[in-house]
C-alpha cells in the first residue's frame, strides 16, 4: 500500500489527465502506435521490400 500511495504522489504532476484533454492532448500509446503501424507498412508494401 506504501508503494502505491509513493507512486500517485510522485507521479502526481504526470497525471493531469483532465488538464491534457482540455489542452487537446492524446491520452495514451494508440496514435503513436497507428502512425508506426502505417509507416511500417507502407514501407513494406514498396517494390522490392520483404
Amino acid at each position: 500500500m506504501r508503494r502505491a500511495i509513493h507512486y500517485f504522489q510522485a507521479n502526481l504532476r504526470r497525471m493531469r489527465y483532465k488538464d491534457f484533454r482540455k489542452a487537446g492532448y492524446f491520452i495514451g500509446s494508440g496514435v503513436v502506435e497507428s502512425a508506426c503501424k502505417h509507416l511500417v507498412a507502407s514501407r513494406l508494401k514498396q517494390a522490392g521490400m520483404r
